[in-house]
């Protein structure tokens, strides 16, 4: 700690010692803004004020940067342990009524998707956009307490640093116990300081003031070009549908989430029947029954990011968070000091206002009131519910990070989506009141449940996927043949992301072709180490081609769509030299027709020359490039296959080379 510091911590201790809190507060504050990662000032900081939020805001800080901080962790515990403030009741709202069938319902997300565009501006590439930090608001004058946008600015502020070392087993057994006894007594706290869902059935008084929407500032994004929509032609009679041979169940994940049993909140009597006639509109149009209660809770938007950062448990999956950046950014998809936070979080709240956690069978439901476009969100997240309640969604391996090959949790969880999205459509044609269709008229939705700024078009368009593709995957599978055909999809999964941009695929029974990963870890030598062993599909394939960090090596969307069909299957894996912090890939493709293999070759020939700066080597034989430290070759097999290798320098890209037979 140098000299400032232990200045700056002996004046707040005697402002302390002598009753000056305001003063201790804004000297910390200050200290904070320039050093916004001091362990020792956020928890001071968390002495000082009295609101139990900004408490555990600041305490939330420690553990970010110091997982290990035993003292942080007790007096977490502690603070979430007292018995929160209620705010003022919500008005009540009208009882539903059956709307005019002709009013179609209002879209449910908002990302752009390029696959459901024509091609007519393919050469259009996406704008850049550069992250824009927003200063702290200047203190006032008054040694005012500290208030939530102050916190606000200096959350801003934080940066993420890779945990401590682990301490010993028995420590670590202790820190664990210590966290599940903070989850539930945090899930005691949530069910005790969330207002109450009001009744749906209430009648709403003529001279009560219309429904707050809070204003919602929608977050630049790049605008990818359009392309063509994959064409699914109806079948009218559920007797032409082709299913997968054999509609088995798919084995869960080896790693189970348990499920935690949460107890349901006291509503008011007039509260539980409307939210029954809720419930019972979604169970009736989605034909599942309602098998057990499922807790509900409004969340006031500014505290959705700390409640799923602990809901998630975004400490421990640091680590992973970390290592998938680093291969996203060998990848060419994000730059290497990305943080992954939102894109995680992003990745399991639903836009439209609200999530549902399936280990804890609860869901969340964001807002103060409960007005038309929280009762749009409510039909979402229940509709997620009643599918986790037949179909158990916890051991599917999806949430909160995959399990398992990760296109195919792209599939899953677009298939999910899918499904809660066609039910909340009908429900609003069917159900909607007036008052439901004048809150979503004016309602402005966001691109991902947490905006964020600087997201790359990567980020933003792999978050938009399983909305806007599970959708229409869903809906070609309900015009087959209704909720029956949905539910044989929930019972055997789909297994790729071609098979949710076709359906056709899945319903022909069209599986990706199995690459074999050929381990380099011997072949590289010490110190290399495998980092991850995965796949990318046909989405993540194309977002490689056209939606990469580097806006110049982009493709065109319609040069990088046509060369991602015809996607048969892929294997990547990407290796660390842990003492130079340089990372290996070796990836392979395989494609369903020669033609196929030949159109993704020139295009990725053509994407590593605009990558590489059009600096080729000149080694005969050889399809390489070589510059900023970086050597990349692509071979071709008799089969068709494709290899790509990308590392260091040529002679370890030769040594890896050697061990794959054909290429």
């Amino acid at each position: 700690m140098s000299q400032p510091e232990i200045d700056v911590f002996q004046q707040a201790q005697e402002y302390i010692r002598t009753q000056q809190l305001p003063k201790a507060q804004r000297l910390l504050v200050e200290h904070i803004k320039k050093n916004p990662n001091s362990e020792q000032a956020w928890y001071m900081l968390s002495t000082l004020v009295d609101d139990p939020r900004k408490q555990i805001e600041c305490l939330q800080r420690v553990l970010r940067i110091n997982p290990g901080n035993t003292e942080a962790q007790s007096r977490l515990m502690k603070v979430m342990g007292k018995p929160a403030v209620v705010g003022t009741p919500p008005r009540p709202v009208a009882q539903p009524s059956e709307p005019a069938p002709s009013v179609p319902p209002p879209p449910i997300v908002s990302p752009v998707s390029s696959f459901e565009k024509s091609a007519v501006a393919s050469a259009a590439k996406p704008a850049a956009v550069s992250p824009v930090e927003t200063p702290p608001a200047p203190l006032e004058p008054a040694l005012a307490p500290i208030t939530d946008t102050e916190l606000s600015s200096l959350r801003s502020k934080m940066k993420f640093v890779k945990p401590r070392a682990p301490r010993k087993r028995g420590v670590r057994i202790i820190l664990l116990l210590l966290v599940l006894i903070a989850v539930l007594v945090g899930g005691y706290l949530i069910k005790n300081s969330f207002t109450p869902l009001p009744p749906v059935g209430e009648a709403t008084s003529a001279a009560s003031s219309p429904p707050e929407v809070a204003a919602v500032t929608a977050a630049p994004t790049n605008t990818p070009a359009p392309t063509d929509t994959p064409t699914i032609t109806p079948t009218p009679s559920v007797t032409s549908t082709r299913f997968p041979p054999t509609w088995t169940p798919t084995p869960p994940p080896t790693a189970i989430p348990t499920r935690t049993s949460t107890p349901l909140p006291t509503f008011e009597p007039a509260t539980e029947t409307g939210l029954r006639t809720l419930q019972d509109q979604v169970s009736t149009l989605r034909g599942l029954p309602i098998e057990a209660d499922i807790p509900a809770a409004l969340l006031p938007r500014e505290d959705l990011e700390s409640a799923l950062i602990s809901i998630v448990n975004l400490q421990g999956l640091m680590p992973q968070l970390q290592d998938q950046s680093r291969v996203l950014a060998t990848l060419g998809l994000i730059r290497p000091s990305t943080d992954l936070t939102r894109y995680t979080l992003n990745s399991f709240a639903d836009n439209i206002g609200g999530f549902y956690v399936p280990w804890q069978n609860v869901l969340y439901v964001l807002g103060k009131e409960f007005g038309g476009i929280e009762r749009q969100a409510y039909t979402h997240e229940y509709a997620h519910a009643l599918v986790d309640q037949k179909y158990h969604v916890d051991q599917m391996g999806v949430y909160p990070l995959c399990q398992i090959e990760g296109q195919r949790c792209q599939a899953i969880r677009a298939l999910l989506e899918g499904d809660a999205t066609l039910v909340t459509e009908q429900r609003f044609t069917k159900y909607a009141t007036a008052d439901d269709k004048k809150d979503l008229a004016k309602y402005q939705p966001q691109s991902q449940a947490l905006p964020d700024v600087a997201a790359s078009p990567f980020i933003t368009r792999d978050v938009a996927f399983v909305y806007e593709q599970g959708a229409k995957f869903v809906k070609a599978l309900y015009q087959r043949g209704g909720w029956a055909t949905v539910n044989k999809a929930l019972e055997n999964l789909p297994d790729s992301t071609e098979q949710i941009l076709h359906p056709e695929k899945y319903l022909a029974g069209e599986k990706p072709i199995t690459v074999t990963a050929v381990p380099l870890t011997a072949t590289l030598g010490s110190p290399w180490k495998l980092m991850t062993s995965d796949a990318l599909g046909e989405w993540r394939t194309y977002l490689m081609l056209s939606s990469g960090v580097d806006e110049a090596a982009r493709l065109s969307d319609e040069t990088a769509q046509q060369a991602a069909a015809g996607w048969g299957g892929d294997h990547y894996e990407v290796y660390l030299n842990p003492q130079t912090a340089q990372t290996f890939l070796a990836a392979q493709w395989t494609w369903d027709t020669p033609q196929d293999a030949a159109e993704f070759k020139q295009a990725m020939s053509a994407y590593l020359d605009l990558r590489f700066r059009g600096a080729k080597t000149q080694i005969p034989g050889q399809d390489c490039w070589s510059a900023n430290r970086q050597t990349t070759c692509i071979y071709s097999s008799d089969q068709g296959s494709l290899l790509w290798l990308l590392g260091p320098d040529f002679p370890t890209i030769e040594q890896a080379h050697q061990a794959y037979a054909g290429f």
